[in-house]
C-alpha cells in the first residue's frame, strides 16, 4: 500500500485510489458515508478516472513525470450523526519510467541427443529353387 496521498508508479501500472474518511486522530476511519466524488488530475503523465461505483478511481501511468504531480480529490462525506461535510484533499502522482527488461539468459549450452546404433542392412532373402532344377 502507497503512503497516503502519495502514488508512485511506472508507466503501464495500474493503482485504485479511494477516498477514506477519518477521526480527529487522523488514522481511525470515522465511518462517513461518501457523496459527490471528483479526481482532478491534469498531466499527461497519467490517467486518472472516476469508477462506475462513483467512488473510487483507477490510477494508469501513461509517461515518466518529471517528479510528482499534484491532484485533487473532493467529496461529501455524511457522518453515522448525521453531519454533512465537504473536503478537498491534495495528493501526488509520480510515473517513473518502465524499467527495462531484465536478462534473464546468462549463459548457452550445445545439447545432442543420445548417440543411436545404425540399423545392420537389411539382407535380401535368397530364394529356394528346387533342388532337381
Amino acid at each position: 500500500m502507497q503512503p497516503n496521498n502519495t502514488l508512485v508508479l511506472n508507466v503501464g501500472q495500474t493503482s485504485q485510489g479511494s477516498i477514506v474518511p477519518l477521526l480527529a486522530d487522523g488514522v481511525t476511519p470515522s465511518g462517513g458515508i461518501l457523496s459527490n466524488v471528483a479526481y482532478n488530475f491534469s498531466d499527461p503523465s497519467a490517467t486518472v478516472m472516476l469508477n462506475p461505483d462513483g467512488l473510487t478511481c483507477t490510477v494508469t501511468g501513461v509517461a515518466p513525470s518529471t517528479g510528482p504531480v499534484a491532484g485533487t480529490a473532493t467529496c461529501t462525506v455524511t457522518d453515522t450523526d448525521g453531519a454533512v461535510s465537504t473536503w478537498s484533499q491534495a495528493f501526488t502522482i509520480q510515473t517513473n519510467a518502465a524499467p527495462p527488461p531484465q536478462q534473464l539468459t546468462q549463459s548457452v549450452v550445445v545439447q545432442f541427443t543420445d548417440p543411436t546404433t545404425p540399423a545392420a542392412p537389411a539382407m535380401k532373402s535368397a530364394s529356394k529353387k528346387p533342388l532337381n532344377e
